[in-house]
């Protein structure tokens, strides 16, 4: 759940930058940041996720224990 709900927020972040982007040009930059960070954040899961540990993103991961708890 917690992967899902992670990457519903970052696809509608990506929408919202990509047209803000159009507007504002220099906003790529940003949205390169946010792609590393995103990457980054997949990467951690990955490998928490294969040595069998639990982990909560700090925002995420508490909706997603509600939601998966129902």
């Amino acid at each position: 759940m917690q992967s899902i709900l992670l990457s519903v927020a970052v696809v509608v972040i990506y929408f919202v930058l990509f047209f803000l982007s159009m507007v504002l040009p220099f906003l790529w930059i940003i949205d390169w940041i946010i792609y590393l960070g995103v990457f980054a954040i997949w990467i951690l899961m990955l490998v928490k996720a294969y040595q069998g540990e639990k982990y909560k993103l700090p925002i995420i991961g508490q909706m997603a224990e509600n939601y998966s708890n129902k």
